[in-house]
């Protein structure tokens, strides 16, 4: 057992008692130095300052540079590190659990600060709680762990599908299909959520072919259309996990001489620059990647100041950009 793990603290707040900061309250000081006499705890001040001196690295992974909202969060992340007078060391998983780990084990060598990632599905947080422990900072940004107190930024996911599926209703749609996304992290789950929120508070119900995830990227869309078309060809309009996704979708749209806006209406989520060029225009819930990036940077600074910001989780407000891809309303014209 450890100091920290004693005293019921954290690793920073052993710390800061052992360098008579004035910042840590009298009964948690008196914990931190009980548990350093019951333990026979020896203080190298000369270790201490290698490891308390000003980092020159910060770690950061997103889930796949291939995709275009996450380049643009670690394009955020990358200018706030940089102007905070440090270096950003930027990687991807894709979304791989073996890559995540070897990224982090070579970032914590380098002796980064801590580490922003957007963590692959199935990340435990036994794995992340391990890492804050032995004194490597993680912030997570866009997806969050179960039971983690690895502080987390991330988009309101529940109720940007829940507008964007209530747009459709709205629209005369009642046989609306999810396209999209992994079955095993947290951003699916909240979407879904909205999804069946929006369908079930207009007293439609879902069958299971009408939800289909898929990993991410163009080639997932058309994958998931062609399914989709498959086992629910009476699908009239799709909300995709990502714009990139539907950008699948409308290729497959054109190869298959289906016209969306009018014989299919779709809608994205993220906003990327390029749901505004594409023909129709995009209709998609647009969350903002340079907040997200913020937020994040923002979290992480104060734990490389030594503050304790386990816990804290900050969600992103989210809205609906209405464009052409959903057209005036309904049509009956099966997909």
């Amino acid at each position: 057992m450890d100091v920290a793990d004693r005293a019921g603290v954290s690793k920073s707040t052993v710390s800061l008692v052992l360098q008579d900061d004035d910042r840590v309250k009298s009964e948690t000081r008196v914990r931190v130095e009980e548990a350093i006499t019951a333990l026979d705890y020896v203080y190298n001040r000369k270790a201490a300052g290698l490891r308390t001196a000003k980092p020159d690295f910060v770690g950061v992974i997103v889930n796949d540079f291939g995709l275009s909202y996450p380049a643009l969060v670690a394009a955020a992340i990358e200018t706030s590190v940089f102007g905070a007078g440090l270096t950003p060391m930027l990687a991807g998983c894709s979304d791989n659990l073996s890559r995540q780990s070897q990224l982090v084990q070579t970032y914590r060598e380098h002796n980064v600060g801590g580490v922003i990632m957007c963590p692959a599905p199935e990340t435990e947080s036994s794995w992340l709680e391990g890492l804050r422990r032995n004194g490597c900072p993680v912030v997570c940004v866009m997806r969050e762990v179960a039971f983690s107190q690895a502080p987390v930024v991330v988009a309101d996911n529940q109720k940007g599908m829940l507008q964007a599926t209530q747009h459709l209703l709205s629209l005369g749609h009642r046989k609306i299909a999810l396209l999209g996304g992994h079955p095993n992290t947290s951003d699916f789950h909240q979407r879904l959520s909205g999804y069946l929120g929006a369908m079930k508070g207009s007293g439609v119900s879902v069958p299971e072919s009408w939800i289909i995830p898929m990993p991410q990227g163009r080639d997932a869309g058309q994958m998931a259309m062609a399914r989709m078309k498959q086992i629910a060809p009476e699908v009239t309009a799709v909300v995709c996990f990502s714009d990139v996704l539907a950008y699948g979708v409308y290729r497959y749209c054109q190869e298959q001489g289906i016209v969306v806006g009018q014989d299919l209406a779709v809608v994205g989520f993220d906003d990327n620059p390029d749901s505004r060029l594409i023909w129709p225009p995009l209709t998609t819930v647009k969350v903002c990647a340079k907040e997200l990036g913020d937020e994040a940077w923002k979290l992480m600074q104060r734990y490389l100041q030594g503050e304790d910001v386990a816990g804290e989780r900050r969600v992103i407000d989210v809205n609906l950009v209405v464009r052409n891809s959903c057209g005036s309303g309904a049509n009956p014209v099966s997909v």
